[in-house]
């Protein structure tokens, strides 16, 4: 069982990756800073809208030797002599180490984890009117294959109900890639990273479109914005109509 789990882990790492993933973003500062500097932001994994993304359940065993037995008890001011007695003295403390406990790490981990989100879904109603200000922001499409550094970071999200127990660290991987199954009209990809910005190369954007709401001034000078930075994707535009979102290219 444990090859099994191994393989199928490696299968989502080194996978065939989407040749078009796209990042909905309302128009505003942080739009023209992603523009100016081509680069995207990884917020720490606290802020993310779903409050049980991220929050996996940590195994005291886990905890204890990737965390606790890696400090001597003397760095935080209790005395020993000797790696026996640490032992001794973490054995001494489990109880201590109530579920409140873990909790409390749990959120500093996720704290210190930046994660940047992108989707295989250019006409979700949702999406638009979540992620780009109710269709008046843009979507940026972006091609990775001939950028290695994204591409290998880059990972679907699983969508399950169960929650996943982080009892070794494909468990811990899994569960920074999984969601609800609610949020599956996303088709989530993700990178995770140190919380901060990460570069992109000007040619991974092959397209821009525009929400169905966006207003004249913002399409201007996101247009302008693209040119002045080297930028030349497609520009498209999203348009409601009575069959349901249609992309027209302009």
């Amino acid at each position: 069982m444990g090859n099994i789990k191994y393989f199928r882990t490696l299968y989502r790492i080194l996978g065939p990756k989407p040749r078009a993933l796209y990042k909905y973003h309302t128009v505003n500062q942080y739009l023209f800073d992603l523009l100016d500097n081509n680069r995207f932001w990884a917020g720490s994994a606290v802020d993310l809208n779903d409050p049980y993304d991220c929050n996996f359940e940590i195994s005291y065993k886990f905890f204890r030797s990737k965390y606790l037995d890696q400090i001597k008890p003397s760095e935080i001011g209790i005395k020993s002599t000797g790696a026996e007695e640490d032992k001794r003295v973490w054995d001494s403390l489990a109880p201590v180490f109530d579920q409140n406990l873990l909790g409390a790490f749990q959120n500093f981990y996720r704290s210190q984890i930046g994660v940047c989100c992108f989707s295989q879904n250019l006409v979700s109603e949702l999406m638009w009117s979540h992620y780009a200000n109710a269709g008046k922001g843009v979507c940026l499409g972006f091609n990775f294959s001939d950028n290695k550094g994204i591409e290998k970071k880059i990972m679907p999200v699983k969508y399950a109900n169960d929650a996943i127990e982080v009892r070794d660290e494909i468990d811990r991987f899994k569960a920074m890639f999984q969601k609800r199954r609610s949020w599956s009209y996303e088709r989530e990809w993700r990178i995770l990273a140190d919380v901060g910005h990460i570069q992109f190369e000007k040619s991974d954007l092959r397209s821009l479109t525009f929400g169905p709401r966006v207003s004249k001034d913002d399409m201007e000078n996101i247009s302008q914005a693209c040119k002045k930075n080297g930028y030349e994707p497609v520009f498209q535009i999203c348009d409601y109509n009575k069959e349901g979102l249609k992309i027209i290219k302009l």
